[in-house]
């Protein structure tokens, strides 16, 4: 479908655009924990920046998916200004305080990485310059994985508001993207937590949620595919996309 396409492209586009400059932040946190875990004193952490580079993602993907629904809708009301309110609702609402639940994954990451290698037997210098050179690649394909699921969240999000707010009677439709990273339950060799393929196509009431199957049973409630009030397994590196069709 068209805006699948348009949606994933954009999403890429954002990725590549923010991605860089997290990984350099995400680089410095943990560079600053390693030293602090070195000389073994806490030393407080101020977030704000941190923060900021997550609004930032947020912002332009909320205003990135939120203009291609209303293209893809052909609808017209909305001003940039109107979406203020979109940014601050997500911010708040769905993803809390991501920058702290992050930091606290960092010192977790590096407290462990330490500890690792000095049971092995490493000395602790040895330890500390090991790390310190491991830490640009970690930085990286950490900082990948976290914009993407922000993205994806922020962009799936803002579709759904924007269409939920139209005058016209709207359905939402699950789209998944069927190859062999979409989730499933073995369909491509390999167990997810979560089955994303079965969902595919599945139309609902703009306020139902779609009910994700668990591998363990049961199902697990989603507004819309990266919905953050889902689990980890759930919503992290989704690609999944919403459309719409009049009800």
């Amino acid at each position: 479908m068209a805006h699948v396409e348009r949606a994933l492209a954009m999403m890429d586009r954002l990725e590549a655009e923010f991605a860089p400059a997290l990984s350099q932040l995400l680089q410095a946190y943990a560079v600053r924990e390693l030293e602090t875990q070195r000389i073994g004193l806490p030393a407080a952490q101020n977030l704000s920046d941190l923060r900021q580079a997550l609004r930032e993602i947020w912002s332009a993907a909320i205003v990135a998916s939120a203009e291609l629904t209303k293209e893809e809708l052909e609808l017209t009301s909305a001003k940039a200004t109107d979406y203020l309110p979109l940014i601050e609702h997500f911010a708040t609402e769905f993803r809390g305080d991501v920058a702290q639940q992050l930091f606290t994954t960092t010192q977790r990451q590096i407290r462990s990485m330490l500890m690792g290698g000095l049971t092995r037997g490493q000395a602790a210098d040895a330890v500390y310059l090991d790390l310190l050179e491991k830490l640009p690649e970690m930085s990286g394909i950490r900082a990948l994985l976290i914009t993407r699921t922000e993205i994806h969240a922020a962009t799936q999000y803002a579709s759904w508001k924007i269409a939920t707010a139209s005058s016209v009677q709207l359905d939402k439709i699950w789209n998944s993207v069927k190859d062999e990273r979409t989730r499933d339950f073995g369909e491509m060799g390999r167990i997810s937590e979560f089955n994303h393929r079965v969902l595919d196509g599945t139309r609902l009431h703009m306020s139902d949620f779609f009910l994700v199957p668990r591998v363990d049973g049961g199902f697990e409630n989603l507004m819309f595919p990266g919905d953050s009030h889902g689990s980890a397994g759930n919503i992290i590196n989704c690609r999944c996309i919403l459309t719409f069709e009049r009800s």
